[in-house]
């Protein structure tokens, strides 16, 4: 990868016609496949956080002992 495309990859700038998703490199043909991946990829996001936020962030609540 030359200088340039290296730098605007670690800007975070992606040239057509790839997208990364995760770990992955996909190859989009036009812009409504890149559009359809970062949509793919915004479920699986908020779907993973909405986890961490309902299991992990806000423990459920602790069953109280005093009436026993």
């Amino acid at each position: 990868m030359n200088t340039v495309r290296l730098a605007i990859f670690e800007a975070g700038i992606l040239l057509p016609p790839f997208v990364i998703t995760g770990s992955r490199l996909c190859l989009a043909t036009s812009e409504d496949d890149i559009d359809q991946t970062i949509k793919a990829r915004r479920g699986r996001l908020s779907r993973w956080l909405e986890v961490i936020i309902t299991r992990v962030i806000v423990p459920p609540p602790a069953i109280s002992r005093r009436g026993k």
